[in-house]
């Protein structure tokens, strides 16, 4: 199972329940966002972003990746949301199902869509 950026695996994840009330925990895709080999050897976690259907006819905003089934992997199209970034022990993916790795593009999109969701600073000159 490979612990490297873009790599996608299909996890239990805990999260609001219907109509924002309660939690409850379902299968998600989970998209990584580092390579093991490029983290502190001491980290015991690491960063991943979710994987959600797209709430139909609703534009995908900038902060927002849609991902359709025309590219490779997602058996139907899949919305990543740059505004949240979780993290979940390393040993958390012991039980996840490993399902395919995003390509390069997909990835740098989901960069920038987080990098504008967290409302993040370019760093000045």
């Amino acid at each position: 199972m490979p612990l490297e950026r873009g790599a996608v695996y299909l996890a239990p994840f805990e999260g609001m329940g219907p109509g924002g009330v309660g939690t409850q925990v379902i299968d998600k895709y989970h998209v990584i966002l580092q390579d093991a080999a490029s983290m502190d050897v001491n980290a015991s976690q690491f960063a991943f972003a979710v994987g959600s259907s797209p709430t139909e006819g609703q534009p995908v905003r900038a902060f927002e990746v849609l991902l359709t089934v025309a590219e490779p992997g997602f058996p139907h199209d899949t919305l990543v949301d740059g505004r949240w970034v979780y993290t979940l022990r390393r040993d958390g993916l012991d039980e996840a199902n490993y399902k395919f790795t995003l390509e390069e593009k997909a990835m740098d999109d989901i960069s920038v869509a987080i990098f504008i969701g967290l409302q993040l600073n370019a760093p000045s000159e």
